[in-house]
């Protein structure tokens, strides 16, 4: 039978699998992987600026930026819980917390984006800081006196977009999967899949100067931490907006590294 060029035989046309077994041939595994269908691989891996999973002896940034991770406070890597894997991020104070230095890849400015993390906190009630962005006046997922809010401001002197704005409502002593995105003006946020309050704005959200891109668990300058939480699976995804509608499935497995 003839062959084409690099010995593949004519008229291949789809991936197939040994259903048997589950075994994929070494072409098919290119192929698929190089197309990002692999099973497991992240369409929007390219677009993934902050990727902490909260496993191994100590704090990675596992993104394609690779951004060193520096820890406040009392907070650590911790075996008392996991959402996935064996471990996630712990903040036992509200002077806790993890950040990563500011890049001008960091900076969400007007392109569409996807916040999002796992969250377990015994009270729900409580006033803290879950994600901060690179400054106050930028983004914010914060919750006060007990409403889990969001924060935007595209001036840099006030959250002028959205200020304390619901996102939902979470549940105590059980991992909640929680996300604010935007696509084109309208800002989304999601507490385990469902939509809360919904904030437009065409604007480039502010980017105040600072040395921090992120913040984990804690504010702006190391305090207002949201004390005794667990996170797990943190991600920003800049130039996507994964979710969309009233409400979406949430991630039923570990986000991957690919």
């Amino acid at each position: 039978m003839a062959r084409p060029d690099g010995g593949y035989i004519a008229g291949y046309t789809a991936p197939t699998q040994n259903a048997a077994v589950g075994v994929w041939s070494l072409r098919d595994t290119f192929q698929q992987q190089r197309a990002s269908a692999w099973p497991g691989a992240d369409p929007y891996i390219a677009n993934v600026q902050l990727l902490m999973h909260g496993e191994g002896s100590s704090v990675v940034d596992s993104s394609p930026a690779a951004r060193t991770v520096t820890s406040y406070g009392t907070a650590s890597v911790s075996a008392t819980r996991s959402k996935f894997g064996t471990q996630s991020l712990s903040t036992p104070t509200t002077s806790s917390g993890f950040s990563v230095p500011r890049t001008a890849s960091l900076l969400v400015g007007s392109a569409d984006f996807t916040i999002e993390a796992w969250v377990w906190a015994s009270s729900v009630g409580q006033s803290g800081t879950i994600l901060f962005g690179p400054a106050a006046f930028s983004w914010a997922i914060y919750v006060g006196s007990g409403v889990w809010g969001y924060y935007l401001s595209t001036n840099g002197t006030a959250y002028n977009v959205a200020n304390a704005t619901s996102m939902g409502t979470p549940v105590a002593s059980q991992w909640n999967h929680i996300a604010l995105v935007r696509s084109g003006s309208t800002f989304s946020p999601y507490i385990n899949g469902v939509r809360g309050t919904t904030a437009t704005s065409s604007a480039a959200i502010a980017a105040p100067t600072s040395t921090v891109g992120a913040t984990v668990g804690e504010g702006f300058g190391g305090t207002n931490g949201y004390a005794g939480l667990f996170i797990d699976d943190v991600r920003i995804t800049i130039g996507t907006a994964r979710y969309s509608g009233a409400s979406f499935t949430v991630p039923t497995a570990e986000f991957a590294n690919r």
